[in-house]
């Protein structure tokens, strides 16, 4: 069996791959016949050796590797350029490989990001796997995926309360998926009151997570979160003013702990207290002078920007992101 997974519902497809792995007998052995491959630290011959490898005392080897298909895409681009790398001239031989699969070893290939090229090696490589899609549910459909997910975790919710979760989360699945441990926490009898006291901001969890990539020069996990706040309904002039206010913060905190103030002085004047007083100073701290001041600079050019012209605000702000990569 040689299974590809991929899609934005990364919970029921990890799900999906744990059920394969429980389908090894005994389940002692399990551990013994599970690999998992680096494909960039891998060879076409590693590949084919532990694929090819005799199961231990059990009735199958799972071998797990990721973005198989993406990496050779980016072999065969560079191989155009370099015709002499012998290495990855031996991918081309894949396609073949696969169809004599031992039939005790069953493959999973999971894809971050996949693009279905049209040339005859990837349909040649397509044809061999089991595709599947773990599509993200839409708004629509999301209630019915919290109650299944929320069943499968042993909490008992009605329809309102899934609906309550989704309008307040939006299309999050990771999200979700912790609100609902702690909601089953707080109550054996989840309320929709229930949602709005714990998880009415879960939705806002991410401009936080955007702004500390952001700070960790890590642009392109920033603009991720920064799409999911905007799938999930909120306003790019929104999202601009909370990085805009705490880059203030932050620039306030550095200058008092630089002229020697303690945490709690900061706190008083900055006026917050225990855990937002916490992610910022720990903020402040991974972050130096010189990123700060061009992370501001570019997000006063992002302002002068909306006020002087009719740019989206949605692109202006994506531009704000990208120029941080230069």
């Amino acid at each position: 069996m040689k299974n590809l997974f991929y899609g934005e519902d990364h919970i029921s497809l990890h799900l999906a791959v744990l059920d394969i792995i429980d389908s090894i007998e005994p389940k002692e052995l399990t551990e013994v016949n599970v690999t998992k491959l680096d494909i960039l630290k891998i060879s076409y011959d590693d590949f084919v050796l532990s694929c090819s490898a005799i199961p231990f005392m059990v009735n199958k080897r799972i071998v797990i590797v990721k973005n198989l298909i993406s990496y050779l895409d980016k072999v065969r681009i560079n191989n155009r350029v370099n015709t002499k790398n012998k290495a990855a001239t031996s991918w081309d031989n894949l396609p073949e490989y696969l169809k004599s699969l031992p039939e005790t070893t069953e493959l999973i290939n999971i894809e971050e990001s996949i693009k279905f090229n049209k040339n005859k090696f990837f349909e040649k490589l397509l044809n061999e796997f089991q595709v599947k899609n773990f599509r993200a549910p839409s708004i629509r459909e999301l209630p019915d995926w919290i109650i299944k997910r929320a069943d499968f975790k042993g909490i008992d919710i009605d329809f309102k309360v899934a609906k309550a979760i989704a309008d307040s989360v939006g299309v999050n699945l990771r999200i979700i998926d912790t609100e609902l441990d702690k909601l089953s926490l707080y109550s054996s009898n989840i309320s929709e009151r229930d949602v709005e006291e714990i998880v009415s901001n879960a939705k806002d969890a991410n401009i936080f997570h955007a702004i500390d990539a952001l700070l960790d020069n890590k642009e392109g996990i920033a603009l991720r979160h920064i799409k999911d706040l905007l799938v999930n309904g909120r306003r790019a002039s929104y999202i601009i003013t909370m990085i805009a206010r705490q880059l203030r913060l932050i620039i306030f905190a550095k200058h008092y702990y630089n002229i020697g103030y303690n945490e709690s002085k900061i706190g008083s004047l900055l006026s917050l207290t225990s855990y937002p007083l916490k992610k910022l100073l720990e903020q402040n701290s991974k972050i130096d002078k010189h990123r700060l001041i061009k992370i501001h600079s570019k997000l006063v050019d992002l302002d002068y920007l909306l006020k002087t012209s009719n740019i989206d605000e949605e692109f202006a702000l994506e531009i704000f992101i990208s120029g941080l990569r230069v």
